[in-house]
Parts: structure tokens; C-alpha cells; sequence
């Protein structure tokens, strides 16, 4: 996919084969370290600048439903002072929207966006896309955020305990891929100004203060997560003590009556009440008192 503006030129690869790559480096002359990087995926995102181009590898996390984790997904930029290649290696196309933006069939009217005038221009508003779609895919973590939070003191701590794990889960990872790219975009602020000049200090810099508040997002999340989850503990703490308290009491309160009655099962001579008509009547009703004046203790003292 091609889209020209001005004098600036937009190139978006996918999943480059051997042709592209022949492409890439016959037309901006790319060192073959940057070839071989671009033919797969890169395990940390970089900026790498020459007196021709530049070259930044950005990673960003996709949320996969089916496994309820995010994933790692990345876009290469290679930025010459006319064109801007992005490589993508993904089947998802993230700048669908950001497409219908720049062509020119698709800016006819009123408040369309024009095409940006520099590679620096370009390169700003596709970043900033991409930083956006970053926290659209937050989205799903604030909304099973909140719904933990509404559903604690209602009786379902071990369903919660799950769904409270699963949410850890996505922030670990999406933390994972998200917090090295701070230093990538405070680097792109030095290369920048390096490829640009200093005017492109105003566009790095704030590229960097959106993903900044994008990683503060982030933070939110895993704190509230992580308070909804000691309040959770805490009660499933709560509801085994109470559990384990009533099982003590019980057998506290059967105890007493199981010796009783095993003393009054012995086959020795002597037994009392062993040939009274009434005495089973008796053992019972005395047991029975000593039970009803146990639970009148136990209520006074406060422990049921």
C-alpha cells in the first residue's frame, strides 16, 4: 500500500518477502543488519539512525480474547527525509482508520485531515495512532476492573479469584511489552533531533508525554487490581475462619456428648442408671441440657 501527499511519500508492508526486502534496501540503502532484522520479528524495539534514514522498531500489545492475554505485536519504521516505510507483521491492520485519513479519495469535504507535510509530520501522527490504539486496548482491563470491584462483598470470592487472576495475567504481559517502549520514544527524542534538527523536539516529546500517560493508565489499573485483590483475600480469609470456628464449636460441643455416651456403653457392672426403664430418657435429656447451656455460654461470650 502506497499513499503520497505533497512531497512525501507513506509505504505500508506486510509481511515483507524476499522482493520487498531486495526493494528496501536497493531503494534507501538499508545496512544489512537492517535487513536481516526485517525480515522477522525483533525481540526489543529500537531507535538506529544514519545520515540517511531512520530506523525504529516499536513493539505494542494486541489482546488475544480466545486467550484472554495480550500479545506482542510490532511495526518497523524506516523514515527517510521523503518517505516513511512502516513494516507490519501482523495480520491486523491497525491504521485502517489512519489510511482513510491520509488518501486523498477519502479527504474529499469539509474538516478532513490534510496530509502531513514532512516525514516528521507523518511519522508524529502515526505514533500517536498507534500510542491510541494502545489505550483502546486498555479499554478491557478498566471494564473487568470495574466489574471486580462491583461484585466484592457479594459472596463470590473464588469466582473473583479467577477472574482476578486472568486480569494479572494481561497487565503482567501487557506491561512486559509496553515499559520498554518509554526509553524507546526518549531515544527517538535524540535521534530526531539528530535527523530533523531541533525542530523536531516539539513532535518526539510529546509522542513520549502521551505514552507516558499511557504507562500512568496502566499503573492505575494494576494498583486497583492488586487493592480488589487483598480485599478479596480478606475475605475469603474472613469466610474460612468463620468456616473453621463453627467446626471447632461443633466439635467442642460433640465431644463431651461422645464420651458421655461411650462411658454409658461400657458392659461393666456398676453403669448407672443401666437397669432403669427410664434411664435412656435421662442420659438424653441431661445431654441435651448440656448442650442448650454450652450454646447459652458460647452466645454470652460472643463466640457465635
Amino acid at each position: 500500500m502506497e499513499i503520497k501527499g505533497g512531497k512525501i511519500k507513506w509505504i505500508n508492508i506486510v509481511k515483507p518477502a524476499g522482493e520487498d526486502l531486495e526493494w528496501l534496501q536497493k531503494k534507501f540503502g538499508l545496512h544489512p543488519i537492517v535487513i536481516d532484522e526485517l525480515k522477522n520479528h525483533s525481540i526489543h524495539g529500537r531507535v538506529e539512525y544514519s545520515d540517511n534514514y531512520l530506523y525504529l522498531i516499536y513493539h505494542f500489545p494486541i489482546y488475544d480474547p480466545a486467550e484472554k492475554i495480550s500479545r506482542r505485536a510490532e511495526i518497523d519504521f524506516i523514515i527517510t527525509k521523503k518517505d516513511l516505510v512502516t513494516v507490519r507483521y501482523d495480520s491486523e491492520n491497525v491504521f485502517a482508520d489512519f489510511k482513510k485519513e491520509l488518501d486523498p479519495s477519502m479527504r474529499l469535504g469539509v474538516g478532513k485531515r490534510i496530509f502531513p507535510e514532512t516525514t516528521l509530520e507523518l511519522a508524529h501522527r502515526l505514533l500517536a495512532h498507534l500510542i491510541n490504539f494502545n489505550q483502546r486496548q486498555l479499554n478491557h482491563i478498566q471494564e473487568k476492573t470495574e466489574a471486580i470491584g462491583s461484585e466484592l462483598f457479594k459472596g463470590k470470592e473464588n469466582e473473583l479469584l479467577k477472574k482476578i487472576s486472568y486480569v494479572k495475567r494481561d497487565l503482567s504481559e501487557y506491561q512486559l511489552i509496553a515499559k520498554p517502549q518509554q526509553h524507546l520514544f526518549s531515544s527517538f527524542i535524540q535521534r530526531g533531533e539528530s535527523f530533523w534538527g531541533p525542530q523536531s523536539k516539539i513532535y518526539t516529546e510529546d509522542l513520549l508525554g502521551k505514552y507516558l500517560k499511557l504507562l500512568a493508565r496502566l499503573d492505575y489499573h494494576r494498583e486497583a487490581i492488586l487493592d480488589f485483590e487483598a480485599t478479596n483475600n480478606q475475605l475469603l480469609n474472613a469466610r474460612t475462619t468463620n468456616v473453621m470456628k463453627m467446626f471447632t464449636i461443633l466439635a467442642f460441643l460433640t465431644f463431651p456428648l461422645v464420651l458421655v455416651a461411650a462411658l454409658f456403653a461400657m458392659r461393666v457392672g456398676g453403669v448407672p442408671l443401666a437397669n432403669d426403664p427410664n434411664g435412656f430418657w435421662l442420659i438424653a435429656g441431661a445431654m441435651t441440657a448440656a448442650v442448650l447451656t454450652m450454646l447459652v455460654f458460647f452466645k454470652n461470650k460472643r463466640w457465635l
